[in-house]
């Protein structure tokens, strides 16, 4: 039985007018208004972000405290709930890339990847999956009366978030937005950002995909498909390749379903 793409995606490309600002995000709902979710959630960063002061802005993003990225995903969350889009057992991962002169700051909530592959085939993360089996994100959970386990305690699968006991919210990450029953027991919506230097770092290429992508192509592997695609200057060829190589295996490996998959390829110093 199909189900609908409950992914959304975010490109604002060159906001003001100059070539040095740019905003690409990524969000995978989850749960039955998970659809929902993430499509109001790329429209509010949408509409929001284009209403923000054009003056200096790597300071306005950058700040100390990040503070315009946590209150952009503090009113988003608000947003949700203003919709009265039922978002208990729902929600929507975030990862957003801000590219900025030569900065990337990378804003996180969930398990959507954002990779930079750099000079002599170095690999270089850019943003962390929140799993709840991540020890810090573990202890947070625990701290606030969760409990991070696998479903029925299994010895396979992915690990989820449970009330202490019980066989519910079962969520297989540690942040997002929306989930307001797991956000009572420890899952947060605070984006967790960093920041790096694509010149310092000599980033060629990133890769902002949700987890349809890296459930089963490595870091590694997504390095060696986009690199041709890199040396022609065709990113669009190489998303093209990444999304069908993911539904091969995915079609191999978990017969019952294709995860909704979306990557949004940058090419730098091309």
């Amino acid at each position: 039985q199909a189900k609908p793409n409950q992914d959304s995606y975010l490109i604002m490309h060159d906001i003001i007018k100059d070539n040095t600002f740019h905003i690409f995000g990524v969000m995978d709902g989850h749960g039955d208004t998970g659809k929902d979710i993430s499509e109001e959630t790329a429209k509010f960063f949408n509409e929001y972000y284009e209403q923000q002061s054009k003056e200096n802005v790597y300071d306005l993003y950058s700040k100390q405290s990040y503070e315009l990225m946590d209150t952009s995903f503090t009113k988003a969350k608000a947003n949700i709930r203003s919709k009265a889009i039922n978002s208990d057992y729902s929600g929507t991962t975030v990862n957003i890339l801000y590219v900025i002169n030569s900065k990337i700051l990378c804003a996180n909530l969930g398990d959507s990847r954002a990779v930079a592959f750099c000079t002599n085939k170095r690999i270089l993360p850019l943003s962390t999956d929140h799993k709840p089996d991540l020890p810090s994100e573990r202890e947070r959970i625990e701290l606030c009366g969760g409990e991070v386990g696998r479903v029925n305690w299994a010895s396979f699968g992915p690990y989820r978030v449970w009330f202490k006991g019980q066989n519910y919210p079962g969520l297989a990450m540690s942040r997002s937005l929306g989930d307001n029953l797991a956000q009572t027991i420890g899952v947060i919506s605070t984006p967790e950002v960093k920041e790096f230097d694509i010149v310092q770092e000599d980033i060629r290429y990133v890769v902002l995909a949700s987890d349809g992508i890296w459930e089963f192509l490595t870091n590694e592997k997504v390095r060696d498909i986009i690199e041709p695609y890199y040396q022609a200057n065709d990113a669009k060829g190489g998303a093209r390749r990444i999304v069908s190589e993911a539904r091969k295996v995915w079609e191999v490996r978990n017969k019952m379903a294709i995860d909704d998959i979306t990557v949004i390829i940058l090419f730098f110093g091309k």
